[in-house]
């Protein structure tokens, strides 16, 4: 039984993979409480409590041994598995050099995780929420992969973006550079080149050719506009702004072309859209209301 809890708390500590000091200090009170509870006293015969202190403290140095060295372990050598959580606040966006050298551009609200030192033969990020612009540095020997909670996405060296859509809407992969795979949750995959924009669903992926610069240069501050409805240029600046923007229904599938320079306030970039529009406008604290007189 004694030698089986041993080989229980080394197979305990390997599908760990890692333990930091506090869980140490942690597990080492947990010990010391156990072995003022079972003293002498309360044992009818003191060869048994001597018995069981022997055998918990020889348990206890065991835990303690294997904790402190998987703890070294970890501090030296697993430096790649420690991830960095990064959320974008509203109304700004955010560059970041990975430790391979890409450069992760994400966009305002939106939430990624990545490690402070990617692993020698894969490098793995996670899109957590939003929308996010890669370049990601070659390297044929650890492939790159973007992780999300319906899809991933597989480069050696590319450029693209990937949008992790809100409900009830698809999210997407827009490739600038390079070549990419996409697979979904339900393992159907397709095969990306250049210039090319997969809409990823549950069930399948479409894919069609598009104007690229309008899906990046967000990264720029920019909105592209060519033939958007109102309402989906509404639906952008909301999310940017972090501010609630409707419109009248009769007016919501009127379509818009040119840019938009999100350097501006909300308010400016409102009355921007009402000069190209005709429409006007009403603010209740937070909230846009666009109409047509």
């Amino acid at each position: 039984m004694f030698l089986k809890a041993i080989q229980d708390v080394f197979f305990h500590m390997k599908e760990k993979e890692r333990i930091n000091s506090k869980e140490i200090d942690a597990s080492w009170n947990v010990v010391k409480e156990s072995l003022h509870r079972v003293s002498p006293q309360t044992v009818t015969h003191r060869k048994s409590a001597v018995r069981v202190l022997t055998i918990s403290s020889i348990a206890a140095v065991i835990v303690l041994f294997v904790s402190i060295y998987a703890w070294r372990t970890s501090s030296s050598s697993d430096v790649s598995s420690q991830l960095q959580e990064i959320i974008v606040p509203i109304g700004q966006n955010k560059l970041i050099t990975l430790s391979d050298g890409s450069r992760l551009h994400i966009k305002a609200n939106s939430r990624v995780a990545y490690p402070n030192v990617f692993e020698k033969n894969r490098r793995e990020i996670m899109l957590l929420d939003g929308e996010i612009y890669l370049e990601v540095t070659h390297n044929p020997k650890a492939p790159f992969t973007v992780k999300t909670r319906g899809f991933n996405v597989r480069v050696l060296g590319t450029k693209f973006d990937v949008s992790v859509a809100k409900l009830g809407k698809p999210s997407s992969v827009v490739l600038v550079k390079g070549s990419v795979e996409v697979e979904n949750v339900n393992k159907k995959k397709v095969r990306l080149v250049s210039n090319q924009k997969a809409c990823i669903y549950l069930d399948q992926i479409n894919v069609k050719r598009v104007n690229v610069l309008k899906y990046i240069c967000w990264k720029d501050r920019i909105i592209l506009l060519e033939g958007d409805t109102l309402e989906a240029i509404l639906e952008q600046l909301s999310s940017f702004y972090g501010v609630n923007i409707s419109c009248d229904k009769s007016i919501k599938n009127f379509m818009l072309s040119g840019k938009l320079d999100l350097n501006d306030s909300i308010e400016k970039t409102i009355r921007i859209l009402r000069l190209s529009t005709g429409f006007h406008y009403r603010k209740d604290k937070d909230r846009f209301y666009i109409y047509k007189n």
